[in-house]
């Protein structure tokens, strides 16, 4: 049995797997797209297999701002 689960991503995905992998120097690639808890506000979540230098993080989500419009 295969669990098919639709994620509606707020942004291309494959352009930002693009754009961070060529900035990080490492391949990112998109996981899914969520909320924690009560949150009205969902995130795309991207992952990279090595830590990122300065903040030592393999998983980073992306939001639009509701409030000031800003990525």
């Amino acid at each position: 049995m295969t669990l098919e689960i639709g994620h509606r991503p707020y942004m291309d995905t494959a352009k930002i797997e693009k754009i961070y992998s060529v900035k990080d120097g490492t391949p990112v690639k998109y996981v899914c797209t969520s909320a924690f808890r009560d949150e009205a506000q969902a995130m795309d979540i991207y992952y990279r297999e090595t830590p990122h230098p300065e903040f030592g993080n393999k998983y980073f989500g992306l939001f639009h701002s509701a409030l000031t419009g800003a990525l």
